[in-house]
């Protein structure tokens, strides 16, 4: 697995890229690790918006193929 702080999430923010058989237990674990702490899941729109709060430039969606600008 490879662990990366360089999301759009900020310094203490991880993404995590595991093999895809794997998901589902470091899924559970990660959550019940981080029920104390007020862990939380997020969706596309606020990766977007944080996208934009770092000023990352748009990419190119891969449903519609609209270009999205910050």
């Amino acid at each position: 697995m490879r662990a990366l702080r360089v999301s759009y999430v900020g310094e203490l923010g991880w993404e995590l890229h595991p093999p895809i058989e794997s998901m589902p237990a470091l899924y559970d674990a990660v959550w019940e690790a981080g029920r104390a702490f007020g862990i939380a899941n997020y969706g596309l729109y606020a990766v977007n918006t944080l996208r934009i709060e770092k000023g990352y430039q748009g990419v190119v969606d891969r449903t519609d193929q609209r270009i999205e600008h910050a």
